[in-house]
């Protein structure tokens, strides 16, 4: 079965993004794996140089390697997804050379400065980001705050398109008024770019249904984006 690993942020617990996603369910239906590990003290240490004996990029490595051997993973399709600081992490993972991971998807997460600097994917790598316009915590201009310093939402997209040598193509697509999906596609080795703004959005992650915070269902477009871009 497909594996999807997901990220809580910073504060959080695997148990929070498991109730607040809805992508347990969305598991059950579909017919994939999905883990919610918890980060020690409530965080995702994403720096290069591993804090206080914190080394969160070998873990996953680790904990894909257990989960192969409790569980039928199908190794070409085992996918990242996190919230903001989970998020930083993931783009942390996106950036190693040897993944065994096959796409990636940041919610409210941009890629950190420091990662930047020593981001160096051995192949091309397939990514979406669903952002708000409106986060005051990651803003959709990138800052540099007591916790992080990130780059933009447009400069992370553009940091992967180049990566990636994406042509430049962008097809875009708006489900509503507050929702604009723009898919760069004929990028290297069949790798896909994804940005998914949502307008006037903070800090959230989306459900779907009705509401200011509920533009988009997150987990489901999520899914569709991993189920294109197995392992290759």
């Amino acid at each position: 079965m497909p594996l999807v690993i997901a990220f809580h942020g910073y504060g959080g617990e695997g148990k929070d993004l498991a109730a607040n996603t809805g992508f347990s369910e969305l598991a059950e239906e579909k017919g994939f794996i999905i883990v919610y590990p918890d980060g020690i003290e409530r965080r995702w240490d994403v720096a290069s140089n591993p804090l206080f004996g914190v080394d969160d990029v070998s873990f996953v490595t680790a904990l894909i390697d257990h989960l192969a051997e409790i569980r039928a993973i199908d190794r070409r399709r085992i996918y990242a997804a996190g919230v903001s600081n989970g998020g930083f992490l993931v783009q942390r993972l996106a950036c190693e050379p040897n993944s065994q991971i096959a796409a990636f998807a940041t919610v409210v997460a941009t890629l950190p400065n420091q990662v930047r600097s020593q981001c160096h994917p051995g192949k091309p790598v397939s990514l979406l980001m669903i952002n708000g316009t409106a986060d005051r915590k990651v803003p959709w201009a990138g800052a540099n705050l007591p916790y992080a310093s990130m780059l933009s939402v447009p400069g992370t997209i553009n940091f992967w398109l180049q990566h990636n040598q994406c042509p430049g193509q962008e097809v875009k697509q708006t489900p509503n008024q507050r929702v604009e999906i723009s898919r760069f596609h004929n990028c290297a080795g069949g790798s896909e770019v994804e940005l998914v703004t949502l307008k006037g959005a903070g800090h959230v992650w989306p459900r779907g249904g009705s509401g200011s915070t509920q533009l988009l269902n997150g987990s489901q477009e999520i899914w569709n984006f991993f189920q294109r871009h197995p392992l290759r």
